[in-house]
């Protein structure tokens, strides 16, 4: 992997000498830390495709930039590709900066940049839209194996496989047909899961604020409250992103409203869910739980979670999967692209949508 230093120099590419003020990239200062993860998706043929549009910084460090260091490179930066990690880019750090993209290699961009910053020229593009296809998928094998009790017979497998119960025909589970789902938050993913639905006999009940009956009408699902969607379905999805209004929206009283034998699975925030309340809940028998994300990650080795045969508890895994990060790649080097041609951005986020992304919250 070559390491380009020289950010002054002009790409030739680019080197355009009309008047009218020039969008092109010269300098793109690439954050990641020389780490197993930049390896991992900065595959030989990736770095071409960026190389091809100017000039690539490096971050030749094993360690996040600090704010100091970020700010000093943003100074010579059109383009800036980052990741998940420490950095936040402010508006003050972009103060005086030629820079005018900023590609996200992972999903929300709370965590990366400044609000204010949608208030200038700048575009801000992130590889949420690979997510989609990879989370439905992910969402719907954990509601699969969830209903089939998967967890407890490959427990009870590995453990007593001499168990004749086991092999016999009197022990049966559920499917998902003839079942009711309900989707809590409508977006990209939960859409793509909507259509994979379709492929089974289920009702699909969505509960979203901002939902519209055009949207119920075309996906042909409906509309219901969150009381009716926790009351009403077999099995609940969660898929909002967490906002101040999302946090621990399924909360105690939410959860013992949920059907017996219902399942719930969250492959969208921990803090989405009570917790302590679901736990509760858990251990009683009544419902059980396919979970991909929790309040507090890494699980220590002595939750709960990790020791009941009605969970299913994944290690955050929903989006880690090679066709997922090659799209976000995909996207960001799509819209660079369309940036230097002057052609309107595919997947340029606003402020809007900005403000309904998961973000840290204090609780």
């Amino acid at each position: 992997m070559s390491c380009k230093k020289d950010a002054g120099k002009k790409s030739e590419a680019f080197d355009r000498t009309d008047k009218q003020e020039e969008i092109y990239i010269m300098n793109i200062l690439i954050t990641i830390p020389d780490n197993p993860f930049r390896k991992l998706i900065f595959k030989e043929n990736i770095i071409k495709k960026f190389e091809a549009l100017g000039t690539v910084i490096w971050n030749e460090g094993t360690q996040p930039f600090s704010n100091e260091e970020l700010k000093e490179r943003l100074k010579t930066a059109d383009a800036c590709i980052t990741s998940w990690g420490k950095n936040k880019i402010t508006y003050e750090m972009i103060k005086g900066s030629p820079l005018k993209f900023i590609g996200h290699i992972g999903g929300g961009v709370h965590g990366l940049v400044e609000r204010e910053i949608f208030d200038t020229n700048i575009k801000i593009v992130s590889g949420n839209p690979a997510f989609a296809r990879t989370l439905a998928e992910y969402a719907l094998m954990l509601l699969l194996m969830a209903a089939r009790k998967a967890y407890d017979r490959i427990y009870a497998l590995r453990t007593h496989p001499e168990v004749k119960d086991m092999w016999g025909q009197n022990t049966l589970v559920d499917g998902i047909n003839g079942k009711r789902i309900g989707i809590l938050g409508l977006g990209e993913v939960s859409k793509r899961l909507i259509r994979m639905l379709k492929g089974f006999d289920v009702d699909i009940w969505v509960c979203d604020d901002y939902c519209t009956k055009e949207q119920e009408k075309e996906l042909g699902f409906m509309l219901v409250s969150l009381e009716q969607l926790v009351a009403g379905c077999d099995a609940i999805t969660i898929h909002h992103t967490l906002t101040e209004k999302t946090l621990g929206l399924l909360d105690a009283d939410m959860i013992k409203k949920m059907r017996a034998g219902a399942i719930l699975v969250n492959t969208a925030r921990g803090e989405i869910v009570d917790e302590d309340a679901l736990i509760l809940e858990l251990q009683t028998g009544r419902i059980s739980a396919a979970l991909d994300v929790y309040r507090k990650e890494p699980l220590p080795p002595e939750h709960p979670f990790l020791r009941m045969s009605n969970v299913i508890a994944l290690p955050h895994m929903g989006g880690k999967t090679y066709e997922c990060r090659e799209e976000m790649l995909r996207i960001i080097l799509e819209d660079l692209k369309r940036l230097i041609n002057k052609e309107d951005l595919l997947y340029a986020i606003t402020k809007e949508q900005y403000d309904r992304m998961s973000r840290k919250i204090a609780y």
